[in-house]
């Protein structure tokens, strides 16, 4: 079968980009027999599959333009039984079977921390890539609600794919012990971690002040947040500024997966205070690394924790200082944390996604002959 594939994001940080790489590198170690196009602007990036068939396009231009134009004429001249876009929208008029993944609706619900531009990209073509794809696929049972909500779709049009693990943190679990100490990461003592956009909606001020309540409280250690920038930076960077305890929050920025697993590895515990999440694969890598995980009781969280976590209310800086101080001082709870939580973890791979997401292209590509 000859599939195609939105490959823009990789080469770029963030989770679309992780999981749009690990998907295409997973379905061609589960079905090397099958032919792959991938499609991507992005100078300089390299598909994590061997084999692949690889058509450029101008980087110039936008992502719109040369997705509506550029790929939609390679599409109509190569001719795939399927293609995929993993990452919200499609070429409208390529005139061949489409499947389109659609991670959250974080842009219509929780929009602060997306720039205009993307948020207008998102508003104006994910509707209308929903109702033109054969099959819109869902990290979460949550997003296929909301999906299905938003763009009235019936429940069979939509399928639950969640993500995995990626490969190479999974090989990093192996060789870094759980519990190293917080030096081997970089951090002068014993650390609450935070991994993603840091923005607002994400719930870092929230962190912020729940760390804030700890410091008050006697508990020494610090605070690291880790990732990019969101649009909305400006405020979080100036609430940290504004911190009695600024000293004690440390900004890793974007970081490497090597230097990621040893932040995992290390950490005391691990926060997602997120207002609205499709997935919340971060929670599950820091389980593999052997991290408790304290995390929103909201949004898509719930199904990525399990009752390997604690869960807390949003935007409730008191009950997520108390749920900390609990990881952080119960020995017996972390411990149970931590075991519990790296055997969640090992269940979400991305052959499984891999071999999920295959399944849908087969029905989607017969139904059109």
């Amino acid at each position: 079968m000859r599939i195609g594939y939105f490959g823009r994001p990789i080469g770029a940080i963030g989770g679309i980009a992780r999981h749009t790489a690990e998907l295409l590198a997973a379905l061609g170690r589960v079905a090397p027999e099958n032919e792959y196009f991938v499609y991507t602007n992005r100078p300089g990036a390299v598909p994590p599959l061997a084999g692949a068939v690889v058509r450029r396009g101008p980087a110039r231009i936008g992502r719109v333009l040369w997705e509506q134009i550029v790929v939609a004429a390679q599409l109509r001249r190569d001719r795939p039984a399927v293609y995929h876009s993993p990452d919200f929208t499609l070429p409208l008029a390529a005139g061949v079977p489409m499947i389109v993944t659609v991670h959250d609706l974080i842009h219509l619900r929780q929009p602060q921390g997306t720039s205009l531009r993307a948020a207008a990209l998102y508003r104006l073509l994910t509707g209308a890539s929903v109702r033109k794809a054969k099959r819109v696929l869902t990290v979460s049972r949550h997003a296929a609600v909301e999906v299905r909500s938003a763009f009235g779709l019936e429940e069979g049009r939509v399928t639950v794919v969640p993500s995995g693990v990626s490969e190479t943190l999974r090989r990093l679990a192996g060789d870094i012990p759980p519990g190293s100490a917080p030096e081997s990461a970089g951090v002068p003592g014993p650390y609450v971690l935070y991994v993603g956009l840091l923005t607002a909606r994400k719930g870092v001020l929230i962190l912020v002040e729940a760390f804030e309540r700890l410091q008050e409280s006697g508990r020494a250690g610090f605070l690291v947040l880790a990732g990019l920038q969101g649009s909305d930076y400006a405020a979080v960077a100036t609430r940290i500024q504004a911190s009695a305890v600024r000293e004690r929050i440390i900004l890793k920025g974007a970081v490497d997966d090597v230097c990621l697993a040893r932040l995992y590895a290390s950490a005391g515990a691990f926060c997602l205070p997120s207002l609205h999440e499709g997935f919340g694969l971060t929670v599950l890598e820091a389980m593999m690394f052997g991290c408790p995980v304290v995390a929103s009781d909201c949004s898509a969280l719930p199904e990525a924790v399990g009752d390997c976590g604690l869960l807390v209310p949003p935007e409730d800086p008191d009950a997520l200082a108390s749920a900390l101080a609990r990881v952080l001082d119960d020995g017996e709870l972390a411990a149970d944390l931590r075991e519990r939580g790296r055997e969640r973890a090992r269940r979400f791979t991305w052959d499984e996604s891999a071999r999920r997401t295959l399944a849908v292209y087969r029905e989607v590509a017969e139904d059109h002959r």
